[in-house]
Formats: C-alpha cells, sequence, structure tokens
C-alpha cells in the first residue's frame, strides 16, 4: 500500500510550522524521512508472523477467523504498526479476549497442535466414557471436546459442560436445542439420582430443577444444585412433619424412617415392597403420624392396616383365613359343625 503524497507534505507543512523549521530543501527532505518511517503502512499480513509466534496451533486461521476468536480490538493492536513490541503485548492484554480468558483458556491457544490435540483426545475420551448415553453427535463430540480441552474442565465443570452442551444453552453450543438429547438427560442417571435423592423426603423434584441442577443454572431466580435440593426436600419434610426433624437432621430421610413401616405393611398386607411407596400414594404417610400424636408405634400401624379398609387387609390371604376360622368356630357353637 502507498503512501499519500498529499498526507505527506500535509505532515511536513505542519511540522515546520509547528516546530519554527526554516522551509528549506533539507528540512523538508529530514521530514519527509521522518514521515515515511513512523507512517509507511504495514503489509495487510504483517501481523500474522506475531501471530504465528504466539499462537502456533491457528497460523493457518483466515483473518476473519481470528477476528472472530480473538476479536476486532485484538486485530486492531496487531495491525498497528506503530506498537513496539512491548507496547503491543501491554495492549494485547487489555483485549476483551485477554480480559475473558482463563488462565487455562490462554494456555490452550498458545500450545502447539500436537498437544491441543491431545488434551482433545483426553477429553472426548472422558465424555464418551461418562456421557455415551446422552446421544451426542460426532460433531457434538468434536465441538463439546475443544470446548471442554479448552477450559481445562474435569468433575463438577465437565459435567456442566455437557449438560449445558446438551441442553443447547446459547454459550455452550451453536445449534437449537435437541429435544431427543434433552429427553436422555432427563431420563439419564444424573437426573434419576436428583430425584431419588429428593423422593426420600417426598419431595418431586421438576424438569425444570433438574435441568439447573445438572448444569449449574439457575430455577426462579435461585442457584440451583444437587446440594440445594437436596437441602430443599429435608426442609419441606421437615415443615411436613415437624416431630421427626431430629431425625432428618440425624441423617434419616423420610425413606430410611418408613423402611420398616413398608417391611411391616408387605407381610400384613401380602404385597412386594415395590408395591407400597408414601410418596405416590398418601395413605401410606399415616405411617409418620403427626405433631400432636407422634410417630406411629409398629404395633398401632399393624392395627392400623387391619382396621383401615383402604389398605385392603380384608382380602387378604390371613383375613380369609381368619374369617373361615371364626365361622367354623361359631358353626360348631350352634352344634351346627361337629
Amino acid at each position: 500500500m502507498a503512501i499519500s503524497a498529499a498526507d505527506q507534505k500535509t505532515f511536513v507543512d505542519a511540522q515546520i510550522l509547528a516546530r519554527k523549521l526554516k522551509d528549506t530543501p533539507a528540512n523538508r527532505k529530514l521530514l519527509r524521512a521522518e514521515y515515511q518511517k513512523t507512517a509507511k503502512p504495514a503489509d495487510d499480513m504483517a501481523w500474522m508472523e506475531i501471530f504465528r509466534k504466539d499462537y502456533p496451533s491457528y497460523s493457518d486461521w483466515t483473518t476473519s477467523a481470528v477476528t472472530e476468536h480473538f476479536g476486532q480490538d485484538f486485530m486492531d493492536i496487531l495491525n498497528d504498526a506503530s506498537l513496539s513490541p512491548e507496547e503491543q503485548q501491554r495492549r494485547l492484554k487489555s483485549t476483551k479476549y485477554f480480559t475473558a480468558a482463563s488462565d487455562k483458556q490462554y494456555k490452550f491457544d498458545t500450545e502447539r497442535t500436537g498437544v491441543q490435540q491431545e488434551l482433545i483426545a483426553t477429553a472426548r475420551r472422558a465424555i464418551t466414557t461418562d456421557y455415551a448415553d446422552i446421544g451426542l453427535s460426532e460433531t457434538d463430540l468434536a465441538d463439546l471436546s475443544k470446548t471442554v480441552a479448552r477450559s481445562g474442565l474435569t468433575g463438577t465443570g465437565l459435567k456442566q459442560a455437557v449438560y449445558q452442551y446438551a441442553f443447547r444453552r446459547a454459550a455452550a453450543a451453536p445449534m437449537a436445542t435437541d429435544t431427543k438429547m434433552v429427553t436422555n438427560v432427563l431420563q439419564g442417571a444424573d437426573a434419576d439420582a436428583l430425584r431419588q435423592n429428593a423422593r426420600a423426603y417426598g419431595y418431586a423434584v421438576s424438569d425444570a430443577e433438574v435441568q439447573a441442577a445438572l448444569t449449574g443454572g439457575m430455577y426462579n431466580g435461585v442457584a440451583v444444585s444437587s446440594e440445594s435440593i437436596l437441602q430443599k426436600a429435608q426442609k419441606a419434610a421437615k415443615g411436613a412433619y415437624s416431630h421427626l426433624s431430629d431425625q432428618i437432621d440425624a441423617g434419616l430421610s423420610l425413606s430410611d424412617i418408613f423402611e420398616n413401616y413398608k417391611r411391616y405393611a408387605a407381610n400384613v398386607l401380602e404385597l412386594d415392597e415395590s408395591q407400597i411407596d408414601f410418596t405416590k400414594d398418601p395413605k401410606w404417610q399415616s405411617a409418620f403420624g403427626t405433631k400432636e400424636s407422634g410417630q406411629m408405634g409398629l404395633g398401632d400401624w399393624v392395627t392400623k392396616l387391619k382396621s383401615d379398609e383402604s389398605f385392603g387387609w380384608q382380602f387378604t390371604k390371613q383375613a380369609n383365613q381368619q374369617a373361615t376360622d371364626i365361622g367354623l368356630t361359631l358353626a360348631r357353637a350352634f352344634g351346627k359343625v361337629k
């Protein structure tokens, strides 16, 4: 790109006046040389030499790709040929890219291609090992693996990144929500564990709460985690059964407390224990008692199971046998049977 003769003349004329120099050919020659040294435009791709040195893995990127990843302010500084290398580095550290990128992300960006690929492969193995049931495509895996590797995510961070991607949060994935993938997540082991832990206290977790907990998001304006859901379930249980608060504080869930009652009920009512669920049928909750009456004793519980027709004891083999025995006893008493 050529230097503008008009701009050069304007500079020379202005400097002669500003510096109160004599308007001589010699002075004009010196000023022209100064202008050409400071104002000579850099080659349009001169910035690439600096960029390739610091970011070798991205050396084949186009200008638009670099701008998209690092930002226009980053590119403007790289293209400013008037800056010394020291001043350029100082200014780059105040760009949006540098202020937003974590130390791990910056380290990843400056690694050589081979190192980046190893990190991405490690992230991919972690994702496919623990989250194969989500239904990520090859494109999803490639995109997500690089995101995880670049941020150095493991443990909870990795889990949240995977679920954020699955739910297609805007910041995590470029595509619209994949309803099949969302269904897979909501029916997956982690989601089920959240529900089971809360259900043990009689609390039903909504899909929105599950999503917030899995992604580290918000629900009703509050940050949600598996721990916060558990605490919420415990508070709800203590609110409903304040007389059981000491047991709940000691680490017992309503499910733990109900365990003996369930065993007795299964035996008395001739049911499989899986058929007895206090979270699905409120009649079983009577075992917990009330604040006034306290927790029901096991003897009283058996009496209630047999006397309250809603439990169906009257249809059991034991009930029929007792009815038969009573009938025989009465028949003998009246001489009907010998």
